[in-house]
Parts: structure tokens; C-alpha cells; sequence
């Protein structure tokens, strides 16, 4: 029969394995609101568009898109800067050959939102925002 100590690491043991096999990468949300104009413009989503496209500008070598115009305020308030931003994504996209263009509408629906979620791959706060990104 195993002692209080041997129990013991077996519960950290199996606290840590839960820990493991827990973090693995988030899913996508289909089924997430579009974020913009006429759609969802302040809260989470927003903050996440506004933190994967600052991401993007200060990592200019994890994507192939012109390098980003401006830095955005993250207040999770869809604005102009916002906007701009996010047709930024769009162009940028649009760019490479062979791609199927992106609607340049400003707002982030699932093709915009898989484009930006996929850019921004290395973002610290990637696995949060798939919640509210759609793609």
C-alpha cells in the first residue's frame, strides 16, 4: 500500500499530466461574430483584432504582407485606426499571387479572421483570441 508521500507525487504527477494534456492549441471559433462596422465594434474581439495586428507590425518577418502603417491604441474600441488596419490585412493578402482575394470591407469575417489568426501564428495571446476571432 503506498504511503502519504508516494500519493503525493502521484497526485502532482497526475496534476501536471492534466496540466500537459490540457494545453494544447486552442480551435478556431466558426461560429464567432464578424468584427467591424455594422458588426461587433467594442470588447474582446476588438482587443483581439487591435493585439494580432500590432503583433504583425512589430513582426514584420512572420508574414508576407507590406510592413503595417501604424500601431494601434488596443482599447477595444473599433475605430478609423482600426479599420484601416484591418483593410491593411486585407491588401497585404491580396498581394501574393495566387491567393483567393479578401473582400477590402474593413471588416474581420472568417476569411479575413483565418488570415489574421494564421499571420499572427507566434502571438502570446493567439490561443485567447481564436475565441473571438471567426474563421
Amino acid at each position: 500500500m503506498p504511503g502519504r508521500k508516494t500519493r503525493s507525487v502521484l497526485a502532482v504527477a497526475a496534476a501536471g499530466m492534466a496540466l500537459v494534456v490540457g494545453a494544447g492549441t486552442a480551435n478556431a471559433n466558426p461560429n464567432a461574430a464578424y468584427i467591424g462596422y455594422n458588426h461587433v465594434t467594442s470588447g474582446s474581439p476588438v482587443w483581439c483584432v487591435q493585439e494580432l495586428l500590432n503583433y504583425l507590425g512589430a513582426h514584420p518577418s512572420d508574414h508576407p504582407g507590406s510592413p503595417a502603417p501604424t500601431v494601434l491604441a488596443q482599447d477595444s474600441s473599433f475605430g478609423p485606426a482600426t479599420y484601416g488596419m484591418v483593410q491593411w490585412l486585407q491588401i497585404s493578402y491580396n498581394s501574393q499571387s495566387g491567393v483567393t482575394p479578401l473582400s477590402v470591407d474593413g471588416v474581420v469575417g472568417p476569411a479575413t479572421g483565418g488570415v489574421l489568426l494564421n499571420w499572427a501564428s507566434r502571438d502570446y495571446y493567439q490561443d485567447y483570441c481564436k475565441a473571438y476571432i471567426p474563421s
